[in-house]
């Protein structure tokens, strides 16, 4: 699905197209129409990509539910390719805290526009921030896990926990966003080099979702959610 919108690109009002995800009915990119995409050296420095990229979420992030760009996203260094594109990445939070796979990415050309804003963004967050779950038993409930799925007698080696929110409407494509304060805890089992990262939620101490930490192409989700399920993410 898509449709066309009016976006404000500096101080021209110019048409851009918005596909949705078919799934989730959520916007998944923004493209501005009629803006050059030809190669060759960047004419604006990083800094000044930056905030060109800011000014246009500020103006725009609208489209992906951002109302107030300066407490719901982070930005991280910018990076220009060698075709002199500037890609600007934000990464999304509440109160502080991160949304595991919120993030949008905003490029622009040699020249400075902007001609693509890609990316998940969870609208509306209202979930408190405040865990019912210590993190050290975040620990413990993390390595019994990963015995679990391990099938190991020993004790896994835990990571210090973070804690995260987690829109588990993402990984299942789902309309629902499904949103959960939860901590992110990495495990390691040395013997069998299995490595899991669990995301424990942070108010009953139930597993929400592990995460093969596997180099390869695919990787592997125990969805705990649906009985322990798995499935592969390529």
């Amino acid at each position: 699905m898509k449709k066309l919108i009016w976006v404000l690109l500096v101080v021209t009002v110019v048409s851009a197209e918005v596909r949705y995800h078919p799934l989730t009915g959520r916007p998944m990119i923004l493209t501005v129409e009629g803006v050059s995409r030809e190669h060759g050296e960047p004419a604006i420095t990083v800094g000044r990509a930056a905030q060109i990229a800011r000014e246009f979420l500020e103006v725009n992030g609208s489209v992906f539910g951002v109302k107030d760009i300066a407490r719901e996203l982070v930005m991280v260094p910018v990076e220009q390719d060698r075709y002199g594109f500037s890609h600007v990445n934000f990464f999304q939070v509440h109160e502080g805290v991160e949304v595991i796979g919120g993030a949008l990415y905003v490029h622009l050309n040699r020249k400075g526009v902007v001609t693509s804003v890609n990316g998940k963004f969870a609208p509306e967050l209202m979930l408190s921030t405040t865990p019912a779950i210590e993190k050290e038993h975040a620990i413990k409930l993390a390595i019994a896990q990963a015995q679990v799925d391990m099938q190991t007698t020993d004790s896994p080696i835990a990571g210090e926990p973070r804690l995260v929110i987690l829109p588990l409407g993402f990984i299942h494509n789902e309309r629902d966003d499904n949103v959960h304060l939860a901590w992110q805890v990495q495990t390691d089992e040395e013997v069998s080099s299995q490595s899991v990262t669990y995301y424990l939620d942070a108010l009953t101490g139930a597993t929400l979702i592990g995460l093969d930490n596997v180099r390869e192409i695919n990787r592997r989700v125990r969805d705990y959610s649906s009985g322990n399920s798995q499935m592969d993410i390529y």
